[in-house]
């Protein structure tokens, strides 16, 4: 029996972001609809910049995590008090043809899945578990919510708590 695959048809690559300062980071992109024919996405950048949360971990942390600590890109703004990590919004209103920057927020981590809704609400879900400055209890899952485009967050819920979701 011969194996059918998905194949894109008509596909264009295109970039329709670039970071302000080059060379730069950005990774993570998550593709998501709003329900009204509009189109976001959102991903993650790393950049030069006085990082407020900035707290060294303790040596116990760095050990129990088992990876490089400098080398992981989770936890890469998190371990250098020069660099921030921040998600940027995008959305498009013509089928991906161009896209507008709607906000950014600064995150602890690169871990965020993203929902859209018509009335231009969208709303993210992460495990905590990334998020080291939050200390042994960090287990859970957290969902927020922004209506001015990615800008501003708040949580509305929490689940699984004691647990790690990935």
């Amino acid at each position: 029996m011969e194996k059918i695959y998905a194949k894109a048809l008509n596909f264009e690559k295109k970039a329709v972001y670039y970071p302000e300062k080059r060379p730069g980071y950005t990774g993570w992109a998550s593709l998501f609809q709003f329900g009204n024919g509009d189109l976001g996405i959102a991903f993650y950048e790393i950049k030069y910049g006085d990082n407020t949360y900035y707290t060294a971990p303790s040596i116990e942390f760095v050990e129990s995590m088992a990876l490089t600590y400098r080398g992981i890109s989770d936890l890469l703004s998190a371990a250098n008090k020069n660099l921030i990590g921040e998600y940027v919004y995008m959305k498009s209103t013509d089928g991906g043809k161009s896209w507008h920057e709607t906000g950014r927020s600064r995150v602890r981590t690169r871990h965020y899945w993203h929902a859209g809704f018509e009335s231009g609400r969208i709303v993210r879900v992460y495990s905590t578990i990334y998020c080291y400055e939050l200390g042994n209890d960090r287990n859970r899952t957290i969902v927020e919510e922004s209506t001015d485009g990615g800008n501003t967050w708040s949580e509305i819920s929490s689940f699984m708590e004691d647990e790690f979701l990935y």
